[in-house]
């Protein structure tokens, strides 16, 4: 597991370990979340990477944004462990 704290080392991070998911806090430092998901969208590297979007901005507006920006799941702060696992576990098993 690779953890970053800013928007620019995490998208680093992503394109050199090339995880089986990327769990994307949208509060990020430097660059936020919705801009290393549009980087990591239109790199062909990473354009097929699994993407958990997690956020506090449980409203509608925002998972709109996250889907419409390629993200492959959406999941709000707080959450219950349980329903985290299920989010990897779907994502993991395509």
């Amino acid at each position: 597991m690779t953890i970053a704290e800013d928007g620019p080392s995490g998208l680093e991070a992503a394109r050199s370990s090339m995880p089986d998911l990327l769990v994307l806090d949208i509060g990020l430092p430097q660059m936020d979340g919705w801009e290393v998901l549009r980087h990591l969208r239109n790199d062909e590297a990473t354009i097929s990477l699994p993407v958990l979007v997690l956020t506090a901005h449980a409203e509608e507006e925002s998972r709109r944004r996250a889907t419409e920006g390629g993200a492959d799941g959406f999941v709000t702060k707080p959450f219950q462990p349980d329903d985290f696992r299920r989010e990897v576990k779907r994502l993991l098993e395509g």
